[in-house]
């Protein structure tokens, strides 16, 4: 089939069965890649700038630009809404859960902190990579209040996976937070 246009926010890699950018352009299709987590070491450092950014630029692309500009600005008030109700109030020690069940993918730096940080938390594995690999243990052990757990993968559901850290970590505090809003 012919494509008018493919974007993503990862990258593009033949070794994962994806299309790269070459195989795009060989068949004429135009492809977008999100600014700041096109590829693995660029991933950590991705901001809401970059957010911001692609939503411009698709607004751009699809002549929507006056569209994309109200929906930067509505999540600009949005942030700046949370900002004042946070103002004083401590931080929050979370720990933003992927997938897994022996070893666990969690979220380290990267957007998600930045997230997590604005929403008046503080990422315990911030000093990490944008996605890694901790044990149960390094789980346990770190004092989250609450977990977000997210729902985007294919394999468990956000209420399996809700059931899976509750008997994995029965004597934790945390809260589980499920389907965080996106802002």
């Amino acid at each position: 089939p012919r494509w008018d246009l493919v974007t993503g926010s990862f990258w593009f890699d033949a070794s994962t069965g994806q299309a790269t950018l070459e195989d795009l352009d060989a068949v004429g299709t135009p492809a977008y890649i999100g600014g700041g987590a096109c590829d693995p070491e660029q991933a950590s450092k991705a901001t809401l700038q970059n957010t911001y950014t692609d939503i411009l630029n698709i607004g751009k692309i699809f002549g929507v630009t006056d569209r994309a500009e109200r929906k930067v600005a509505e999540m600009k008030a949005t942030l700046q809404r949370v900002r004042t109700q946070l103002d004083g109030q401590r931080s929050i020690p979370v720990i933003f859960y992927s997938s897994g069940t022996s070893v666990l993918r969690l979220a380290g730096a990267g957007v998600n902190t930045e997230i997590i940080q604005l929403a008046g938390g503080r990422n315990i594995f911030a000093d990490q990579e944008d996605y890694f690999d901790a044990s149960r243990e390094a789980v346990a052990g770190a004092g989250a209040e609450v977990f977000i757990i997210s729902d985007y993968r294919p394999g468990m559901t956000g209420q399996q996976k809700v059931e899976f850290l509750t008997r994995a970590f029965p004597g934790m505090a945390a809260k589980w937070q499920h389907n965080w809003p996106m802002i």
